[in-house]
């Protein structure tokens, strides 16, 4: 019985030191990618938004353009 938990113990120790090894080598590259993720769904987001707005705008003025037009005003 002691021999078993004494195995188990070792086999837990060595995945926690692997899982830690794999941590430490590619843990920082998980953390630079979930922020640039983060950070480039920002930005594309955040640019649709901008470009919408534009849209938008240009194509009020349109309208009003033709309004007027219609309406002999210039």
């Amino acid at each position: 019985m002691s021999d078993d938990s004494f195995i188990r113990e070792v086999n837990e120790e060595m995945r926690r030191d692997q899982a830690h090894a794999l941590w430490d080598r590619f843990g920082p590259a998980l953390l630079a990618l979930a922020i640039l993720v983060v950070v480039g769904t920002a930005a594309f987001v955040g640019y649709r938004y901008w470009d919408e707005t534009r849209a938008n705008r240009s194509g009020d003025a349109f309208s009003l353009a033709l309004k007027l037009a219609n309406e002999g005003k210039s």
